[in-house]
């Protein structure tokens, strides 16, 4: 048996929707309430999809509400770690926050892909980064791209591009790919059935050379899933020119307060003088706050 929701919660909804826009004071649902209502995702991403229409950023946008909805996939470093890698994840920073550094990982990531002179695989090795939340922000990314050109039909351009190979003379790589993505699940589903003990010397081999090797070496399913769902040079082409100016950015920044409000924080206009350590925000309803240890 259903129970009905508590007065509290129905407040805390009513009174984030109307913070949303979604609906009035009068609670009357609003014209962004009514075409978020036709989106199917949650609905600070939906409004933050909508103004990306509205403003014509739409793929930086998307690849952020992905972004957003994984985990990041930039690993936790030790303070041991390798020298090289703490210097490869700076190339990523941005001082205009987090969702453009993700932007700056992405860009990166399919200029990896299309190039093919490195495995992506080993450059996120080398860079700190977690190919797997990587693919994941962009199966969501395509999820999102088909929701828009639903709900607005050709707002996305060239996302109907199922896969990277476009011409007839490729349909047999085509092919090909699929036979091997079909081999390997059928492969894993296999390996999984059976149990493995792991001797002595395999124990020592984790994160070693024989590690990188054995990663190297073999097919990479993941990629596959990628390649075959995905137009790498056009996600590339549409990626690098996203953005193109300061205007460009502070759109963007107002895009995703938009959505996030009023969940943001705003930093101390003396955090400038003060120590990482010490820098202080302010919320809507609270002061003083810190950041989180790994922001």
């Amino acid at each position: 048996m259903n129970q009905r929701p508590s007065n509290a919660a129905m407040e805390s909804s009513i009174q984030f929707l109307q913070t949303l826009g979604a609906i009035d004071e009068a609670e009357e649902i609003t014209s962004l309430g009514r075409v978020l209502s036709l989106l199917p995702v949650d609905p600070i991403l939906g409004k933050m999809l909508i103004m990306s229409t509205i403003f014509e950023l739409v793929d930086p946008i998307l690849t952020i509400a992905a972004g957003m909805s994984v985990q990041s996939p930039f690993m936790r470093l030790p303070l041991n770690a390798k020298p090289e890698i703490v210097k490869n994840r700076r190339l990523f920073d941005s001082r205009h926050g987090d969702p453009f550094t993700l932007l700056n990982l992405w860009d990166s990531w399919l200029a990896v892909k299309s190039e093919g002179k490195e495995s992506s695989r080993s450059w996120c090795k080398r860079h700190g980064v977690e190919e797997q939340r990587v693919y994941e922000i962009a199966k969501l990314k395509k999820q999102f791209e088909d929701i828009l050109n639903e709900f607005r039909p050709g707002v996305v351009t060239g996302s109907n591009q199922r896969g990277g190979f476009k011409r007839k003379d490729d349909g047999r790589k085509r092919k090909e790919q699929k036979d091997i993505l079909r081999r390997e699940r059928h492969l894993q589903q296999s390996s999984m059935k059976k149990r493995k003990i792991l001797k002595f010397e395999e124990i020592e081999d984790i994160g070693g050379s024989n590690d990188s090797k054995a990663s190297s070496d073999s097919v990479d399913v993941r990629d596959l899933e990628f390649l075959l769902a995905n137009d790498v040079d056009e996600l590339r082409s549409r990626s690098s020119r996203a953005i193109c100016s300061d205007r460009d950015i502070t759109l963007i920044k107002m895009i995703v307060c938009s959505g996030l409000y009023p969940q943001l924080a705003i930093g101390d206009e003396h955090n400038p003088h003060r120590n990482a350590n010490e820098l202080a925000f302010h919320t809507k309803s609270l002061f003083d706050l810190s950041s989180h240890n790994v922001s």
